[in-house]
């Protein structure tokens, strides 16, 4: 008796599915007797970097891992909308660099004064600045009298405050709004040695004028931002303390670095000037001078 025509058909496919469940289970064992040998590699590669660690003086390389591979760089988060308040802007600038993991603003490391270009292209992509912003930055002598009154003034109105928040002690701020109180302060001079200046970067006022005070062990930074559109003027009243130099990105010089001296004052804005300050170690004094190109004109 001849098998039928079906039975045969059914033979055939009989033994395409097994020879097909035979390749499969070939294929499983081989990936996981891989995955057993990179764990077994992953736990030599720990093992061998933990006794460098230790027989090196805890030198890490972090160009990549054992197999030679190079360390993905993170997504690059969209550019963010700057806010024409300026307090406004500064929350959500903040919030813009949480929420997608940037520099931290408390972490030491992640601001470097000198980075190499390719670190500057990501931060332009970041903050969606611009290289070729216009800034400044000169030194004013024969001020420094004037420039200890002002911290002495600071520092009076500061320890008057009983109950200090932590935000005070952190960043300690004092509006001028009185005209005639800040000439009577700055002196008649040196303030219009800083209006000129002010006025020699941009036809715009300024508006607003405030102390700021900085006290901190080495463990704040602010990371490269843009100021949004506002015109910044920063005059720095004392050296006495580490760290916090201002760092500009340009695409001709890349980092400069504002020397931290009393008495430099430094301009920039409103067209995405980058800049960012490295840790405080002690306490900061200076003196912000604002400007709003795009307020618009009272009738």
């Amino acid at each position: 008796m001849r098998p039928s025509k079906n039975m045969c058909r059914k033979f055939v496919l009989f033994i395409f599915w097994a020879i097909g469940i035979c390749a499969l289970a070939v294929e499983m064992t081989a990936a996981n007797a891989q995955a057993a040998c990179q764990t077994d590699d992953e736990i030599a590669c720990q093992n061998d970097n933990t006794n460098s660690n230790h027989n090196d003086g805890d030198v890490v390389d972090n160009g990549g891992d054992a197999g030679g591979n190079a360390q993905q760089e993170p997504p690059i988060p969209p550019p963010y909308v700057p806010h024409p308040d300026p307090y406004i802007d500064k929350m959500r600038r903040a919030a813009h660099r949480r929420t997608f993991k940037m520099t931290e603003a408390d972490d030491p490391e992640s601001f470097n004064p000198r980075p190499s270009m390719k670190e500057i292209e990501r931060i332009v992509q970041m903050v969606d600045g611009d290289l070729d912003a216009k800034f400044e930055y000169t030194f004013f002598q024969d001020q420094q009298h004037k420039l200890q009154k002002l911290v002495d003034y600071v520092e009076q109105r500061y320890n008057q405050i009983e109950e200090k928040t932590i935000y005070q002690k952190n960043e300690y701020q004092i509006n001028l709004r009185n005209g005639k109180f800040v000439i009577d302060l700055f002196g008649k001079e040196y303030i219009q040695q800083l209006v000129q200046y002010f006025r020699s970067f941009t036809f715009v006022p300024i508006e607003r004028v405030f102390f700021q005070r900085f006290e901190h062990s080495g463990t704040r930074v602010s990371p490269y931002h843009t100021d949004g559109p506002v015109i910044s003027m920063i005059l720095l009243l004392n050296d006495d303390y580490d760290g916090g130099e201002m760092t500009y990105l340009t695409r001709q010089h890349g980092p400069v670095v504002v020397p931290t001296k009393a008495g430099v004052v430094s301009i920039h804005g409103p067209s995405g000037a980058i800049h960012g300050n490295a840790a405080v170690n002690g306490t900061k004094h200076q003196v912000t001078f604002l400007g709003y190109p795009n307020k618009p004109i009272e009738s």
